[in-house]
């Protein structure tokens, strides 16, 4: 990453390389055949860290979308020079972003912050790595009044170069909705850009995961506040490596002020959340509707279908086990998706501060 030129910087294609050759973080939840195949990571599964060091080791990103978000900051002309990670598990991610946003920007100082409940899966070698790029380790804790402690005002004094903000913040702690929800109301007031993991998880979505993600998790919040932000603040990041249902994502909010989380009818928070779902095909779409009709009524899954539906202005049947059929396969959102990534990829916009 240090000794790359701008130019492949600004390189989708590049950057995925890059990750991929570091290495992903082994899920064994989504493997079969013995480790062979992977659900997360689909073609990028030969990438993944194995042997006695994985537990320690790897991003669990997938290759394609953290690549797309890094170029896609580096475009925004924010030259980043303090960064916090909620939630770093490895902090394999948070070395690798604070890498990009060191080698892109011209100033002269960068300030990062790794904030987690435990710093167990860091190894001695990665918190070396995390020194030299001026990254300090933060532990939260859960006061006994249920708010997290150290707070974004505290960490603002820990890991800042004294302005009243931080550059750009990654939420990718509590997934439950609530818990995401705490930190982006403690974050949003003190971060110029904010980035969220695992907005199109659909295990996360339909609590198969864990307990804590019962309620839509981290998808329905990205959905609700999407709706609360004007288009032009939003980017989705939801092309993935793997061909399977959709996994991960990636959502970007540009610079503005924070908006107020009122609440919006589960409805259309439930249609933003299938929109991407519509183009994984017949067979993949029938086990979808399985896993769904098990944590839904049938009503709710069938206004879910029915407003997803209306969203791709395709034709569907909803009903209790939710037919999403492969009409949907040109849906807007995910056309749009694949052309902003094609454009990024056939014209790379050099990031701005960045020295040759």
């Amino acid at each position: 990453m240090h000794y790359a030129s701008c130019n492949e910087l600004a390189n989708v294609s590049f950057v995925q390389e890059i990750v991929q050759f570091i290495g992903l973080y082994r899920d064994t939840r989504f493997e079969t055949n013995r480790g062979q195949t992977s659900y997360l990571y689909g073609k990028a599964n030969r990438y993944v860290v194995r042997g006695k060091a994985s537990r320690h080791a790897g991003l669990w990103q997938d290759p394609l979308q953290i690549a797309t978000a890094l170029v896609r900051l580096g475009s925004t002309g924010i030259q980043v020079r303090t960064y916090v990670e909620v939630g770093v598990w490895t902090a394999w991610t948070m070395s690798v972003i604070a890498s990009y946003l060191r080698r892109i920007s011209s100033r002269p100082t960068f300030i990062a912050c790794a904030v987690d409940i435990t710093h167990g899966h860091i190894s001695n070698e990665t918190k070396v790595v995390l020194r030299q790029l001026n990254a300090s380790l933060e532990k939260r804790m859960l006061a006994p009044h249920g708010a997290w402690q150290p707070n974004a005002e505290d960490l603002l004094k820990n890991c800042s170069d004294g302005r009243r903000h931080f550059d750009l913040c990654f939420i990718d702690g509590d997934h439950s909705h609530d818990g995401v929800l705490s930190d982006y109301q403690d974050f949003a007031p003190r971060c110029r850009m904010l980035m969220f993991h695992d907005i199109q998880s659909w295990d996360l979505a339909i609590g198969m995961r864990d307990k804590q993600s019962v309620g839509g998790s981290v998808p329905l919040f990205w959905a609700r506040l999407s709706a609360h932000l004007p288009r032009s603040r939003i980017v989705e990041i939801t092309e993935q490596v793997s061909d399977d249902l959709p996994l991960f994502g990636i959502g970007l909010v540009l610079p503005g002020s924070a908006a107020p989380m009122s609440s919006v009818s589960w409805h259309r928070s439930w249609s933003s959340i299938c929109s991407p779902w519509l183009s994984i095909g017949h067979s993949k779409a029938a086990m979808l509707s399985k896993l769904i009709s098990t944590h839904f009524d049938s009503g709710a899954v069938s206004r879910m279908c029915a407003h997803a539906a209306q969203n791709c202005q395709a034709p569907a049947q909803p009903n209790a086990s939710c037919r999403l059929v492969c009409k949907c396969r040109e849906c807007a959102g995910k056309s749009q998706q694949t052309s902003r990534l094609a454009v990024l990829q056939k014209s790379p916009v050099v990031p701005v501060g960045c020295l040759a």
